[in-house]
């Protein structure tokens, strides 16, 4: 038995989601900023939000699921991308379609939306 106990808060939650997801915000700032010439300070933001959004909707489905089981973080990706390959197919051929002037940064804004997607799919129909 321990006597320790961890106290967290809402900004001790707000910093650890911070730094979980900080690297795709900043990925996807960087591709947003790059994929959208005529608009870059919106497409880094955009960027920057979705990818903050889906490292938290993989973090979130990682934790709750059997990805978490998995030998170690590269094979938990490997498997989420096993599982949730169509969301990717699916997502970017909507972003494709949804930005007909720039097919690209449509394609590369799709793809992870549809990745979390089928994620979510594959873990609430498929591993529970």
């Amino acid at each position: 038995m321990s006597d320790i106990s961890l106290n967290w808060g809402v900004l001790d939650y707000a910093l650890i989601i911070a730094i979980l997801c900080g690297p795709g915000a900043v990925l996807g700032l960087i591709t947003g900023a790059a994929l959208l010439p005529g608009h870059r300070i919106r497409g880094a933001i955009i960027g920057a939000l979705e990818g903050f959004l889906v490292l938290l909707g993989y973090w979130h489905v990682h934790i709750g699921s059997n990805l978490s089981l998995s030998d170690g973080g590269a094979q938990a990706v490997l498997k989420s991308l096993a599982v949730a390959w169509p969301g990717v197919a699916i997502g970017g051929l909507a972003g494709a379609l949804a930005f007909r002037t720039h097919r690209l940064a449509g394609i590369v804004a799709g793809a992870p939306a549809g990745f979390i997607l089928g994620l979510y799919v594959w873990w609430l129909l498929i591993d529970r």
